[in-house]
């Protein structure tokens, strides 16, 4: 079996796509499936399996042109997963939509994009016709299922859980090497948000964390791209008005994924915010700081995927409101390494991205062509 992934993002680019693809990849070499990743050029270099494209046309061009013989599109955005779609129907491969978000919904919700424009309109006719393609959609949170199921298409849904991989594990020797690099001492409780920071109320994340005990600092993984970089200097120079000695920020954009475990591991709590409107969502950091014992402190809808999440495993604190997260205390026995070790297990035993890679391995060999 050969497989074309196309992707939005793929290495070196960092993030929660990356590592959808990344374990998709590593699972479908174990089994003997030659794979290749398609990517849009940013000015990165191919790597390994990844080949980028310049264009729509580009793309269509190398799927019909092919001799693979499934195509899986992982969304968002879903533009370039319907021409995917197109390429696969008229060069007669089976296709496959992987599900992270509901776009173009979120784009609405998100306030992005009006509920009248004409560009959004567009976008919901291609959701439609990109899920009347596929052969399944599959999605990673039971919120995902639903939305799917509303636009008509319930028997094509599968759901996939995201999840963590061995990469991120507890590092004890880089905890005490990275908390001497960032000045952090012993009897400060570190706080670590990683992750996209635009339409992620991470402004509102600063803002409250000023009025949290002094002995809490914050520290923010985020990536400077490019086309982030207005907002990224913007959000960096507020951290460090508000919180000044209280706050770090590294960019990692190009940190390898190795790395990121390890400011995790030296880290006491790990920090999840989604927007109230967003009760689909469950970020996929949340599963990775836990893989390494954080205590996961998160601010979301009052119900939801994530909140149910919090409800069945023992992770950390979930709270619906700011005000009630600026009040939330943390206590030693909370960070010990005893607790730390226990939400590792829990990682390793529920959330290993393994289970997804199966279920998504079984329907693409039940629609096998041969």
């Amino acid at each position: 079996m050969k497989v074309i992934i196309v992707s939005p993002y793929a290495l070196p680019e960092l993030g929660a796509n990356t590592l959808r693809v990344n374990s998709f990849v590593s699972y479908f070499k174990e089994h003997r499936v030659k794979i290749k990743v398609l990517a849009p050029k940013r000015g990165v270099p191919d790597v390994g399996v990844v080949t980028r494209y310049d264009g729509i046309f580009t793309l269509m061009r190398y799927i019909i042109k092919s001799d693979y013989d499934t195509v899986i599109f992982t969304s968002p955005p879903l533009t370039h997963g319907f021409f995917s779609g197109i390429a696969a129907l008229l060069s007669g491969k089976n296709f496959f939509v992987d599900l992270r978000d509901p776009w173009p919904s979120e784009y609405e919700k998100l306030g992005i994009y009006s509920g009248y424009s004409l560009k959004l309109l567009i976008y919901k006719i291609l959701e439609i016709f990109t899920y009347f393609l596929a052969r399944k959609i599959f999605v990673v949170t039971d919120g995902i299922k639903e939305h799917v199921c509303k636009k008509g298409f319930c028997n094509k849904v599968v759901l996939a859980r995201n999840g963590t991989t061995s990469i991120f594990s507890y590092y004890s020797k880089e905890r005490k090497l990275l908390r001497k690099k960032l000045n952090i001492s012993n009897k400060t409780i570190l706080f670590t948000y990683s992750g996209s920071f635009i339409g992620w109320e991470v402004d509102e994340l600063i803002k409250r964390f000023k009025k949290m005990p002094k002995n809490y600092t914050l520290l923010l993984l985020i990536s400077n791209r490019e086309e982030y970089k207005g907002a990224y200097d913007k959000l960096k120079q507020m951290a460090q008005k508000m919180l000044r000695k209280r706050m770090r920020v590294v960019d990692i954009k190009t940190m390898p994924m190795e790395q990121l475990s390890a400011y995790f591991s030296a880290s006491d709590v790990g920090i999840s915010t989604v927007p109230s409107d967003m009760n689909y969502c469950i970020v996929v950091k949340t599963y990775d700081y836990t893989a390494t014992g954080l205590f996961v402190v998160a601010k979301g809808p009052q119900k939801g995927s994530l909140r149910n999440l919090f409800s069945e495993y023992s992770i950390g604190k979930y709270v619906d409101n700011w005000d009630d997260f600026e009040k939330i205390k943390i206590e030693q026995r909370e960070i010990s390494n005893l607790q730390r070790k226990k939400r590792v297990s829990i990682a390793r035993n529920n959330f290993d991205r393994k289970v997804a890679n199966k279920i998504v391995f079984d329907e693409i060999i039940k629609h096998k062509k041969h």
